[in-house]
């Protein structure tokens, strides 16, 4: 294949200023809603005491993601989370995301270093979810 410099000097051209272009661009402003959640809840006949989301968590989970990778790219964990205790020192993260008049959560309950299976529902025990101030985001 054979480039003349004219051609050259024309794609390079091209090529600046589809890149100028592309980042001159304005982000896209998007909305996020944040929720407050309860202090307390009860579950399973359980009552859970919302914790500090912390180094803790993330570890275990990082362990339990790691051990089971089939559970990579569910959407579910994209929700707002947070984490609840029991009086036994059970953990469960959730994660919650709003939906149609009410939200869908996803939590893993740790016993000890023991986690289980994924467990998924809607609404309760997060019925009463009270909205923060929507925050607006350039992304």
């Amino acid at each position: 294949m054979v480039f003349n410099r004219l051609s050259i000097s024309k794609f390079a051209a091209l090529l600046a200023g589809c890149l100028w272009l592309a980042g001159c661009q304005q982000p896209e402003a998007t909305h996020l809603t944040e929720f407050e959640f309860p202090t307390e809840l009860t579950a399973d006949g359980q009552t859970w005491v919302m914790q500090a989301w912390g180094a803790q968590q993330d570890k275990r989970l990082a362990a339990t993601f790691s051990k089971r990778r089939y559970l990579a790219g569910n959407p579910a964990f994209e929700g707002q989370r947070v984490v609840y205790a029991d009086a036994g020192g059970n953990e469960r993260c959730y994660w919650v995301t709003p939906s149609e008049g009410g939200c869908q959560w996803l939590y893993i309950e740790f016993k000890g270093t023991r986690a289980s299976e994924p467990v998924e529902g809607v609404d309760a025990p997060f019925l009463k979810l009270v909205k923060k101030e929507q925050k607006h985001v350039n992304t």
